[in-house]
């Protein structure tokens, strides 16, 4: 594992994504449907080809208040649980997966920040979220440790959403088979790529 103390979105963090199957992808890798986890192959492939990363330009209003909030939502986090958070960049498992965790917290424990709007974040003070669970699985496959906070900040309530997920054996053996899968056949859609000399 090797940690990239780079800025998240800079040019350099964009190009370590490259070709590389990142939290992002996890929810696919794990649950996916066959032709939709070969088409996301497929993208790895053309992004290690031409250099260039696949992902869109999409941006909306929740990107924007995660963006704003996500400083003042780690010290609240850090003041609630009274820990420290490490901000990294991005932690390269191999040349072909990885993941940019919102930060680490000591050698045992990181944490998924989510800033969301009032209506979504009283939806889950109520009910919880689960939307994001192979996300935070594979932030732990990732980097090794057993557990991982979630929390949800909105500074126009005075209760935060805070949860503490841990690592099964499952849902590993669920990601590690998705993971397994795609590297293996992205390695070998390579080969046919270099046997057929394009690029």
């Amino acid at each position: 594992m090797i940690i990239h103390y780079c800025e998240q979105g800079s040019p350099e963090w964009h190009s370590l994504r490259i070709g590389r199957f990142t939290a992002t992808d996890f929810a696919t890798l794990a649950n996916g449907k066959k032709a939709t986890i070969d088409n996301l192959i497929l993208k790895k492939a053309a992004e290690i080809v031409t250099g260039k990363k696949a992902d869109s330009d999409f941006y909306n209003k929740h990107m924007e208040r995660g963006n704003e909030l996500e400083a003042e939502a780690r010290e609240a986090f850090e003041l609630e649980k009274l820990v420290s958070v490490e901000q990294v960049g991005f932690i390269e498992v191999n040349e072909f997966i990885g993941c940019s965790p919102d930060g680490l917290i000591g050698d045992y424990s990181g944490v998924e920040i989510k800033c969301k709007d009032n209506h979504t974040h009283l939806k889950t003070l109520l009910s919880g979220d689960r939307s994001y669970k192979w996300q935070i699985v594979g932030n732990m496959w990732c980097t090794g440790r057993k557990e991982w906070e979630f929390y949800c900040y909105n500074p126009n309530f005075k209760k935060q959403y805070s949860e503490t997920w841990y690592l099964n054996d499952d849902d590993k053996n669920q990601l590690e088979d998705g993971l397994n899968y795609a590297v293996e056949k992205l390695k070998r859609l390579l080969d046919e790529i270099r046997d057929n000399d394009i690029s």
